[in-house]
């Protein structure tokens, strides 16, 4: 079965924490339309992967064939530098009500430590930390971590992956992108895109991505799934902090 969409599967994992309502599955995408409001951007230099943690990640990706291809390359090409980031997640349902925050820190390429907060106190309900094949889980009013074999089904360390995005284009994915009026997120400036991708089972999913115009790396997503769930991201960088084994 062909996958979700990366932001789809990051709504989807967190929804399966906090048991709210799932994701959206899906059938073989469409052929997508070439567009033609962009002027192509020169193509970014590759770097060198380094799979230690902590590390830059950078793949293997088709040749662009368009301005949106040439896009897509930039920012992949920008994000394979990250190294630490943090997002601030907040969920709600078709009514506009919050059910779930939480807070995921990673260190790429393979942890992460997700914490769910109480929607009153803020305080942390139950946290996860991931670490290559292991797993920690701590609920909450708990001091013990307990310790699994395997990791969940999705890396969160892929939130935001815009070469899943090119890759699939390529494949014949159809994804649409419009190009929005600028804006500032915390105080930089951004571009800011509206992405619609059709999801196999004839789902259509609809999210915004700001992008900061200085390092070309998101600082804002905003997703709509079809039955009305909605999620925003925040995203941030250069975060001094480090994830462990807990003790």
């Amino acid at each position: 079965m062909a996958r979700l969409a990366p932001i789809a599967l990051l709504a989807f994992a967190v929804t399966l924490a906090c048991g709210g309502p799932a994701a959206p599955t899906a059938t073989p995408p469409a052929p997508a339309a070439t567009p033609t409001s962009l002027a192509p951007l020169a193509s970014p230099t590759r770097l060198t992967p380094a799979p230690s943690p902590g590390a830059a990640i950078q793949p293997s990706l088709p040749a662009p064939r368009d301005a949106i291809d040439e896009k897509l390359l930039a920012w992949s090409t920008a994000w394979a530098t990250v190294q630490r980031f943090s997002v601030e997640i907040e969920t709600k349902d078709a009514a506009g009500m919050v059910y779930n925050r939480s807070i995921m820190r990673v260190v790429r390429p393979d942890r992460y430590h997700l914490t769910n907060l109480d929607l009153e106190t803020r305080q942390p309900r139950t946290q996860t930390i991931v670490i290559g094949s292991k797993t920690w889980v701590k609920l909450a009013g708990s001091d013990r971590w307990e310790s699994f074999d395997g990791q969940g089904a999705y890396d969160f360390g892929q939130a935001w992956n815009p070469d899943s995005l090119l890759k699939e284009r390529a494949a014949g994915a159809t994804h649409s992108f419009e190009q929005l009026a600028p804006e500032t997120i915390d105080g930089v400036p951004c571009e800011r895109w509206q992405i619609v991708s059709e999801l196999p089972g004839a789902v259509t999913l609809t999210y915004s991505v700001w992008i900061a115009e200085s390092d070309r790396l998101p600082r804002q997503i905003a997703y709509v799934q079809p039955d009305g769930l909605t999620q925003l991201q925040r995203y941030s960088y250069n975060q001094d902090f480090d994830i462990q084994p807990p003790q």
